[in-house]
């Protein structure tokens, strides 16, 4: 009995603890955060600083999962060395949309697609975030960059996460 009130006690604070880590909405703080960075330039380079680690993926993807979206970002990095030798678009608004793993389970719709396939692959209660820059202010639609979460108080971008898991 007194290992089952122990493991059951295991499972509680890992649940609060992953509650608190992923589980927040961060909307006005990423709205704060990523409003310094309003041209493409200075954005592109903030996304490739804030690729994930491997560490990072183990916290955003189950089990063996969390190393083919590593391989995915490593093979990506190139990509974006192109990307920003694109001339600077200035914006100056940016929207910030947020889901969690459950909306995906949950099959709410409020995320691209992809998400639907590798929500299998997902860790839970992590809130992931869309950040969107906007030509002009209060726009509905703009440069979007899918997705970013917020990890202990820093943003990781994980960019486009169902593609490393296409065919």
């Amino acid at each position: 009995m007194r290992k089952k009130i122990k493991q059951l006690s295991l499972v509680i604070a890992l649940l609060i603890a992953t509650k608190f880590l992923f589980g927040q909405n961060n909307s006005e703080q990423a709205k704060t955060y990523f409003g310094k960075t309003l041209d493409s330039k200075a954005f592109l380079e903030l996304c490739v600083k804030s690729l994930p680690t491997i560490d990072d993926c183990k916290l955003i993807f189950k089990g063996q999962n969390a190393y083919t979206y590593y391989g995915f970002i490593t093979d990506l990095k190139s990509k974006f060395q192109e990307e920003l030798k694109r001339p600077i678009e200035k914006f100056v608004d940016l929207k910030v949309e947020s889901f969690t793993t459950e909306d995906v389970l949950a099959g709410k719709g409020n995320y691209v697609g992809g998400m639907e396939k590798i929500a299998d692959k997902l860790q839970l209660a992590v809130t992931f975030y869309k950040i969107s820059l906007l030509r002009e202010k209060d726009a509905e639609f703009g440069v979007a960059y899918k997705y970013w979460v917020n990890i202990n108080g820093k943003w990781i971008f994980f960019p486009k996460p169902w593609t490393a898991f296409e065919e």
